[in-house]
């Protein structure tokens, strides 16, 4: 469960006033809106990349809004890939690997066999993700 109750974040040029939602456990929730709307920086202070001003942030059943982002288990995933155009794919997923094996698992949960070998300038964008 995510519970955001009154969240409020600035940013320069820029304010997300009295966010208030809840997605239920097992539940899915999009963010839409239009360019400047304030979703990444609503989903950055979710994760806890931004501090709030104020407000809270509940996962689970524990609040998380002072907690650093390393403490939240949330993953955030940009729009734009951040890649290694100097590496291929695989290179790319085992640039931060601790584990070699964590690359195969990746690799293989990702069913992503084919494009290991692949140069990063000729991934799509989907592919990129």
């Amino acid at each position: 469960m995510i519970r955001v109750q009154s969240l409020s974040v600035r940013v320069p040029g820029f304010a997300l006033q009295e966010a208030t939602f809840t997605v239920p456990r097992g539940g899915v929730a999009v963010v839409t809106g239009p360019t400047g709307a304030g979703k990444t920086t609503l989903l950055e202070t979710i994760a806890g990349v931004r501090p709030a001003q104020r407000g809270s942030i509940t996962l689970g059943d524990r609040d998380v809004s002072a907690l650093p982002p390393e403490q939240r288990n949330v993953g955030l995933v940009y729009q734009a890939a951040w890649l290694f155009p100097h590496l291929g794919v695989g290179e790319n997923i085992a640039y931060g690997a601790r584990r070699a094996a964590a690359v195969t698992e990746v690799i293989g949960a990702l069913a992503i066999d084919a494009l290991c070998a692949r140069p990063v300038a000729t991934l799509s964008g989907g592919e990129r993700q």
